[in-house]
């Protein structure tokens, strides 16, 4: 039964129901609702706003992509948005209100939101920003040691911002080979060296030769990236090279270890000292050095044997680390393995009374050895160039690459291109001086 018209008065005014309605713009159904079925006050019926919720339209088509949830300012000056997923309310968090850091988190969240519903087969086909936001969120969970991202994940990080910049809102199955040159010159824009341009490009092949696993890009886009040429040495002028990282220099580290410079605390000095002393007779890395544990080195056979398990930089490859110490290396480490306690060796001593010992992370030891740089009045030099100092000694004695490489934990390969210094020269040098 339809509802007669009615006379309401509000605010010193009489008007039909369908008058008020044009005016406050309220459908009069909604009016006569209120006032007969809800028994709202005719002052309340006329003025408050309609619930959204219930507005025309109803729920979205199934297949249809859900909106990205509004951020919103919390009562505690929060930036943040929430939303409903599975009957569940859900809420994410950004940051203090206004900040760059939660205008970037808010940014990504977007595109993480996107990415999702890029999933269903109703959706349009993905963007080369849907393909970046997938294969980083990938990198970050496969891309881990000891629960915590490696510096691979920050590499793709670069590497996908030219890509997003010139391509993001491209439909990844129609990026090719041009498209990636383009790229690359934008990376030369920026004033990459040769070396790092090759090899963050082929991370972005490596981000489509992915993605065509998950069907976000096709096969043959990955096929023809492929097939892009690399960089080579010599041939343009507006190309930098990178320059090799060489062997501290041999009077360099000796101004560091000399007086006071490492440190003016003699234990702590002693701790630093010895670091550098047996890095340079094991040309461990500097992670290795400083996760090395007293109660992990098998003292029961000469020359001591040490397996890195947890700062196996090589892990992911399930290739096995193992440093043997010398007499040498062994005289160091001595004092420091009494008791095979399950610690770390190198521990600085207690700064003030009542603190205990500090590990030293590799962070911590560079800048030790900066700082004793700076004290010695030399250039600065890092302890992973003392890896570079023991692969030459080690190339120059044995002239043998794989030798190189068992010393340093690497393939005959990567030793002789990356970390021994003038590799060849030393038969060479012995060749001509015999034969020549």
């Amino acid at each position: 039964m339809p509802f007669p018209a009615h006379a309401l008065t509000h605010a010193g005014r009489t008007l039909p129901i369908e008058t008020w309605a044009a005016e406050t713009r309220i459908p009069a159904a909604t009016r006569r609702s209120r006032l007969f079925r809800l028994k709202w006050p005719v002052a309340k019926a006329l003025t408050a706003a309609p619930d959204r919720r219930f507005r025309k339209g109803g729920r979205k088509k199934a297949g249809m992509p859900r909106a990205c949830p509004e951020l919103k300012r919390h009562a505690d000056g929060r930036a943040y948005c929430e939303w409903s997923e599975n009957s569940a309310k859900r809420f994410r968090s950004f940051g203090p209100w206004g900040s760059d850091t939660a205008r970037d988190a808010y940014r990504r969240f977007q595109f993480e939101w996107a990415a999702r519903a890029d999933t269903e087969p109703q959706v349009l086909r993905p963007t080369v920003g849907t393909l970046i936001v997938r294969w980083l969120a990938h990198c970050h969970a496969t891309y881990r040691k000891r629960d915590k991202p490696t510096s691979e994940v920050h590499c793709n990080r670069a590497a996908m911002r030219p890509l997003a910049e010139l391509y993001g809102t491209d439909l990844a199955s129609e990026f090719g080979a041009k498209q990636l040159r383009a790229v690359r010159e934008a990376m030369v824009a920026r004033g990459w060296v040769r070396n790092t341009v090759n090899a963050q490009t082929r991370r972005i092949v490596r981000a489509f030769a992915w993605a065509a696993t998950e069907r976000l890009a096709p096969v043959a886009v990955h096929q023809e990236l492929a097939l892009v040429e690399p960089l080579v040495a010599g041939r343009r002028s507006d190309l930098g090279e990178g320059e090799p990282v060489e062997p501290a220099p041999e009077e360099h580290v000796a101004a560091v270890l000399k007086g006071q410079n490492l440190h003016p605390d003699p234990k702590r000095r002693a701790v630093l000292a010895a670091m550098v002393r047996v890095q340079l007779l094991t040309g461990m890395r500097p992670g290795e050095l400083c996760g090395l544990r007293a109660d992990q080195i098998d003292r029961t056979k000469t020359p001591w044997r040490y397996e890195v398990t947890a700062f196996n930089k090589m892990l992911h490859r399930d290739t096995r680390r193992v440093v043997f110490f010398g007499p040498k290396a062994r005289a160091i480490l001595t004092p420091f393995v009494k008791g095979a306690k399950p610690e770390r060796v190198f521990r600085l001593p207690p700064a003030r009374k009542g603190a205990g010992p500090t590990p030293l992370t590799a962070l911590q030891y560079r800048r030790f050895v900066h700082a004793a740089c700076d004290r010695a009045k030399v250039p600065r030099w890092s302890p992973n160039q003392l890896r570079h100092n023991r692969a030459t000694e080690v190339m120059d004695r044995y002239e043998d690459d794989a030798a190189v490489g068992a010393v340093l934990g690497n393939s005959a390969e990567v030793a002789r291109q990356v970390y021994a210094s003038r590799a060849g020269e030393t038969v060479a040098r012995r060749i001509a001086e015999a034969t020549g």
